[in-house]
This record gives structure tokens, C-alpha cells and sequence, in this order.
């Protein structure tokens, strides 16, 4: 006997989203849907291209670093759809090749991603925010969310 766990369905005006461990092809669906129905707010993500209201700390200003950080996510966008396209015709290769495609577009999205990234893997942040004795039983976990990262090259001028 199969047991199906289904959440709670009791919500207000708002509809009561797929629960995580749902069926993939449904939660895709709902994203694709979801999708669909907000992408007026896309082009809000880039909205304005001519302000840039912290100077050069802002993720789109046209800095030499910013540019080639956009630049690299613009490739890795290239090669991850050319790569998630090709994948239904990769049926015609043998397995050896097959596994060969997929460890060379990881490998390259690897190192792609640790030239963004910059050489760790995690910051450990240096704000206390435990001293007053209010916040000391909190875990705090920053997640950035720039579209730019790290340059470890220097740019010479």
C-alpha cells in the first residue's frame, strides 16, 4: 500500500503551492507557469541600463571586471542551453562519448564558474553579532545576490 503524504490545504486567497517532493514533471509545469505569468518582471531585473546609483559597486556599471563577469555568464548560459538542447539527441552516441559530452560541459561550467567565484568555497563572515547577547542563539546565512562575482585577474591599466 502506497502512502501519499499531502500538506495541509488550507489557505487563504493565495493558491497552496506544489509541495517539493511532488511529482517533478507537475513542479515543472507550475515554475513554467509561474514563469509565464511574471515575465513582465524579467526585463526589471536590468531596469534602469543607465543608472547606476552605487557608482561602481553596482553589478551592471561597465567596469572592465563587471563586463568580463557578464561576459563569462552570458557564455555559461550559451553552453548550459546548447547543452540541455543537445542532450535528447546524444541517444545516437555511443556511451563512452555520451559520458565524455557530459564531463567536458561540467568540467568547463566548473571552471568557468571558479574564475567567477573567485579560489574558496565559502566566506565566513567577521560581523559580530553576538555581543550584545540578544542575537547570540541565531544562525545568520547571507546568500548574494549580485549576477557578478569575483575577478581573479587583474586588469592592468
Amino acid at each position: 500500500m502506497a502512502v501519499t503524504f499531502l500538506p495541509s490545504q488550507i489557505a487563504g486567497s493565495e493558491p497552496v503551492p506544489l509541495p517539493y517532493t511532488g511529482n517533478p514533471l507537475r513542479l515543472c509545469g507550475s515554475d513554467a507557469w509561474l514563469i509565464y505569468q511574471e515575465i513582465g518582471f524579467v526585463f526589471g531585473i536590468i531596469q534602469p541600463l543607465n543608472q547606476w546609483l552605487s557608482g561602481e559597486l553596482d553589478e551592471l556599471y561597465p567596469s572592465i571586471q563587471n563586463l568580463i563577469c557578464m561576459g563569462l555568464h552570458l557564455l555559461l548560459f550559451i553552453v548550459q542551453l546548447i547543452f540541455l538542447i543537445s542532450l535528447p539527441f546524444c541517444i545516437i552516441l555511443p556511451m563512452g562519448w555520451f559520458v565524455v559530452y557530459v564531463v567536458a560541459v561540467l568540467s568547463f561550467t566548473a571552471a568557468v564558474g571558479r574564475v567567477l567565484n573567485g579560489p574558496g568555497d565559502s566566506i565566513v563572515s567577521n560581523v559580530d553579532i553576538g555581543s550584545d547577547g540578544k542575537h547570540e542563539d541565531e544562525c545568520w546565512l547571507f546568500l548574494n545576490g549580485v549576477s557578478v562575482g569575483y575577478v581573479r585577474f587583474k586588469i592592468l591599466s
